[in-house]
């Protein structure tokens, strides 16, 4: 009896997976025809924000059905390791070709100058750059020192000559670009990455202004003139005011103290 009643189990159990693997198999079968067969394709793993190189473990290949697949959508990781995201990506979205592009132009300083505006490069070091403490993105006021052609003693002036201006890139390393550069080290004969976000060595930096202002930057830099960076908080978009100041001008009423060399006969 217990033998008999088993058997009567076991083939209802064996019946009802029947049934179920069949019911299972016929909406699989049903969900193929509807949506397609499902289709590799790379999402990302995490935020990705913009001008961000794509590497390895952002990445991750899912199977979705083809009707739920975007045109272009990459099929392959190594379609998209090592390309830089144009735009945000967010966790789960998928990748599609026309979000990424190579390092170049279209990744380069010249994406990042306003239409009307020029990109001028200028010397820099520790004593009139902030200590290079500057980074793509900062905003600064440019004061030169300018001795005048034929001037007296104490007519060196310094002039604010530019208020508010973008800094584009300091040295090699520009905010739309992945902040590295592969070299080849001269004693192991091997390829290495510098972070050129954490590069302190760069010996220009790379403003946006407009051309009129370019041009007095270029006399400026080209003339001897010592030009100096001042940070300002980005929010602060004010500008001042202030008229050159002289050698007298910051003795105030003190500059009668100044040791009058005797007239030449």
């Amino acid at each position: 009896m217990n033998n008999k009643a088993f058997t009567i189990s076991l083939a209802l159990a064996g019946m009802a997976v029947f049934m179920i693997y069949s019911y299972i198999n016929s909406q699989e079968a049903d969900m193929k025809a509807r949506y397609g067969n499902e289709v590799s394709i790379v999402v990302a793993k995490k935020d990705i924000k913009e001008m961000a190189e794509i590497t390895e473990n952002m990445v991750y290949v899912d199977k979705r059905p083809k009707s739920f697949i975007e045109p272009g959508t990459a099929t392959k990781k190594e379609e998209v390791v090592g390309f830089i995201a144009m735009v945000p990506i967010t966790k789960g979205e998928q990748i599609t070709l026309n979000k990424l592009a190579q390092a170049g132009i279209r990744t380069g300083l010249s994406r990042q100058v306003s239409p009307g505006k020029r990109a001028v490069a200028l010397p820099v070091d520790d004593n009139n750059a902030v200590n290079r403490l500057l980074k793509p993105g900062d905003r600064i006021d440019l004061m030169a020192t300018i001795d005048p052609p034929g001037g007296a003693k104490g007519s060196q002036m310094t002039k604010i000559v530019a208020q508010d201006l973008p800094i584009l890139a300091v040295g090699e390393y520009v905010a739309t670009t992945a902040p590295r550069k592969v070299e080849m080290d001269d004693t192991t004969g091997k390829q290495v990455t510098r972070n050129l976000n954490i590069e302190h060595n760069y010996g220009t930096i790379t403003v946006e202004t407009d051309p009129a202002t370019a041009l007095s930057l270029s006399l400026l830099r080209d003339g001897g003139s010592r030009v100096s960076v001042m940070l300002r908080n980005n929010d602060d978009t004010e500008r001042v005011n202030i008229p050159a100041m002289t050698l007298l001008d910051v003795l105030g009423p003190d500059q009668s103290k100044i040791i009058r060399a005797p007239a030449q006969k």
